[in-house]
């Protein structure tokens, strides 16, 4: 069940989130509404090994940590300058529930018949784990990301 939020309803979380909203490149993280519900889901499956494919500035990753009792996250992106701007926002005692991964992605084959525009991608040199949580918050189709 999603429902709608609204301003003032958990200051602590509202904080946190305005802190990457704020920011230049806050454009496009996560939505209050949707920041919540990814509250509400860790807080009632309570994961200890969450993966989370698209680090962004760390706005959700960040809400994960604030969430997770006895967990940890590991965040991957295929930007650098992305894995920075997170590592400088996410409080410190946030940062000691994350481990932050820097993996390029690569479009491996087109999906012609769905969308000229887009491919399938894999991050490369990866390391998969049993994971309790999987959390997909990349970009859209036209990204390009940084070359290192």
């Amino acid at each position: 069940m999603t429902r709608e939020y609204k301003l003032g309803g958990f200051s602590q979380l509202e904080n946190l989130w305005l802190k990457f909203f704020n920011h230049p490149q806050g454009k496009w993280i996560m939505k209050l509404p949707e920041v919540t519900r990814l509250y509400e889901l860790i807080k009632q499956y309570q994961p200890t090994q969450v993966l989370e494919l698209g680090t962004g500035i760390g706005a959700s990753t960040a809400i994960m940590a604030t969430t997770l009792d006895n967990g940890r996250i590991m965040t991957i992106d295929q930007s650098k300058k992305c894995i920075e701007i997170a590592k400088e926002l996410i409080p410190y005692e946030l940062k000691q529930k994350i481990q932050f991964e820097y993996a390029p992605a690569t479009v491996i084959r087109p999906i012609i018949d769905v969308d000229p525009f887009r491919g399938w991608s894999v991050y490369l040199s990866f390391q998969w784990v049993d994971w309790d949580f999987i959390v997909i918050d990349g970009p859209g189709p036209f990204y390009v990301a940084d070359k290192g």
